[in-house]
């Protein structure tokens, strides 16, 4: 644009301006305009290109299953039964847990199915069953870390050569910070587990009297911080009543010792009692601590405790909270009273110090404590500390 026209334009609006953006300001602006046009119509560009190979990737991978399945071996899925059967095996070896073999086993045979000869498996193919999910970063993650045992683990048993997912980068998940009830909230959900009832209209279940169990699992979440993989495995022998301990065996097959209180204490004593009535009434024997009412030779399931703490917390503080948000209560207000980054970790089974270092960035007199050191803060500390709170 020539000058004559930009003080023409700039001309015809004298009093808009006010004497602030001059010519060759103007002739930025439009520049930037300009540039701006450019570069979202590249980035429209780019998208078409991107679904046209999402759309290429799709179609011959559905060309493939065809071929494939035109050409399969019925043996191919014995093999892969087979496989799958030695990397459970292998992953026992390593010390993970039945939880996580079970998701790792559910992930690669859905993979089988889009890919049966895994022996030839390439990186494309990894990357076109990924394509065809839109999983979020945190479960692709988790399918690549299920990717990488399993070809580790044919390599090492000499049935492939290379790994495919060497290359392959999983993508970042943010970590939120810990979300975690107060000292109030948590004597008001524990205190009212027998006021409540959250079975609906199930007035047969009374005969069991489900709170009993289920006031002793909440208060020994608190209690000891443990995970609920973690609660559903224990049994009648991990516990300790004179010592107030109790065995758990953590990930990896860790084994640790947890503590609990005098009134977790008397909650267990009162379910111990109560289970041993439920297994008079159904005339059975078993070694698990925390059992079912139709079911008592299986312990509960994972599933089963998850929704009792979101039925209870509701009922009880108005908040729909999961069995992990005691576990972050136990440390932060162990931490709040003085407690060591350490010995929490210790408690909690973190296997590394960072882990536990992330509820010192929620404990607010912890960030308190570090914010004192700022020239400001001196001489309005407690106003300053109230508005912070409040």
């Amino acid at each position: 644009m020539s000058n004559q026209r930009a003080r023409a334009l700039l001309g015809s609006r004298p009093n808009a301006f006010k004497g602030v953006i001059c010519v060759n300001e103007f002739q930025m602006h439009l520049r930037w305009l300009a540039e701006q046009r450019r570069l979202a119509d590249l980035e429209r560009r780019w998208r078409e290109a991107e679904r046209q190979a999402l759309r290429e990737i799709w179609a011959s991978s559905d060309d493939d299953a065809e071929t494939d399945a035109d050409e399969n071996d019925p043996m191919e899925g014995e093999q892969n039964d087979h496989w799958l059967a030695e990397f459970s095996g292998f992953l026992l070896s390593e010390g993970l847990s039945d939880g996580s073999i079970a998701e790792y086993s559910r992930i690669l045979r859905q993979f089988l199915r889009d890919c049966p000869k895994p022996l030839s498996a390439s990186t494309a193919d990894i990357v076109r069953f990924l394509a065809k999910r839109c999983w979020s970063p945190a479960t692709t993650q988790l399918v690549l870390a299920a990717f990488r045992r399993f070809f580790r683990f044919l390599v090492v048993e000499g049935f492939r050569s290379d790994d495919p997912t060497a290359f392959l980068q999983p993508p970042k998940v943010p970590k939120p910070l810990p979300r975690y009830l107060s000292q109030t909230e948590v004597a008001q959900l524990l205190d009212r587990l027998t006021e409540v009832w959250v079975y609906g209209r199930k007035r047969k279940h009374r005969q069991f009297r489900l709170t009993i169990r289920d006031a002793a699992i909440l208060e020994l979440f608190y209690a000891t911080g443990m995970r609920v993989g973690e609660l559903v495995r224990l049994k009648v022998s991990d516990l300790d009543l004179d010592a107030q301990t109790v065995r758990v065996f953590g990930k990896g097959g860790k084994e640790r010792l947890c503590f609990f209180g005098r009134v977790a204490k008397e909650r267990l004593i009162a379910w111990l009692e109560e289970r041993q009535r439920w297994l008079q009434v159904k005339n059975a024997v078993s070694d698990w601590l925390f059992i079912g009412k139709r079911s008592p030779l299986r312990p509960l399931r994972r599933e089963t405790v998850i929704r009792l703490v979101n039925r209870y917390s509701v009922a009880t503080i108005g908040k729909r909270i999961t069995p992990h948000w005691l576990r972050h209560s136990f440390a932060a207000h162990l931490l709040e009273a003085g407690a060591s980054v350490a010995a929490i970790g210790e408690l909690l089974g973190h296997s590394r110090l960072t882990t536990t270092e992330r509820y010192c960035f929620v404990v607010p007199s912890l960030l308190w404590a570090h914010y004192a050191f700022h020239p400001k803060a001196k001489g309005g500390e407690s106003d300053d500390r109230k508005a912070f709170a409040g």
